[in-house]
């Protein structure tokens, strides 16, 4: 849970988020962020469709058949058809056996403590600690049950809005790690180069 904090500072400074993260965490991490890949999910579905569609065209061209309209798109309907069923199982299939594997050695799993600072984050967990600066964080994404921040390189820091004590804490927290992050990219494009 959220340490409790002066009143006088700002929402999130000095705060300390411990908690948890499982393999079940993890998977509804996953869950409630794939939407948010909308853009990635057309172009592989576009692509797996015209995959279908060129290996309907070469089957009837090796196998030198004349193929008629009607039969040429109900082939090409029907594959697809399973194309379009089959990427999300595949996807779920290959996202479970990640999940297998996943240890808390990985930095993963485990318990995780958060704080904020006035330079950036501190974070600490099983595998180590390690601090990011307000400019060296990408990305902030806020979720209706997690907060993702993406530091350097595909580093990533998972809080789960259960952590906080409150619904009010959780989004006070987000938009003041968004803000900072915001300003320290500013200052980031204001300084001469």
């Amino acid at each position: 849970m959220v340490a409790e904090t002066v009143d006088s500072q700002p929402a999130a400074m000095g705060r300390t988020i411990d908690f948890t993260l499982t393999r079940r965490d993890i998977w509804q991490l996953n869950l409630e962020l794939a939407p948010r890949l909308a853009v990635t999910w057309w172009l592989l579905l576009m692509l797996c469709i015209l995959v279908a569609a060129l290996s309907v065209g070469s089957t009837c061209i090796v196998c030198g058949d004349t193929v008629e309209l009607g039969a040429f798109l109900t082939r090409l309907g029907l594959s697809i058809g399973a194309t379009v069923l089959g990427f999300p199982i595949v996807y779920l299939i290959l996202f479970g056996f990640v999940m297998l594997f996943v240890s808390p050695d990985w930095d993963v799993l485990g318990e995780h403590s958060v704080e904020v600072r006035g330079d950036g984050l501190f974070v600490t967990s099983r595998a180590g600690e390690g601090s990011h600066s307000w400019s060296g964080i990408r990305s902030v994404i806020k979720t209706e049950n997690w907060l993702v921040i993406r530091a350097r390189g595909y580093r990533f820091h998972v809080v789960p809005a259960r952590a906080f004590r409150a619904r009010a804490v959780f989004e006070n927290i987000a938009a003041d790690i968004r803000s900072r992050v915001a300003a320290a990219k500013q200052r980031g494009r204001a300084a001469p180069t």
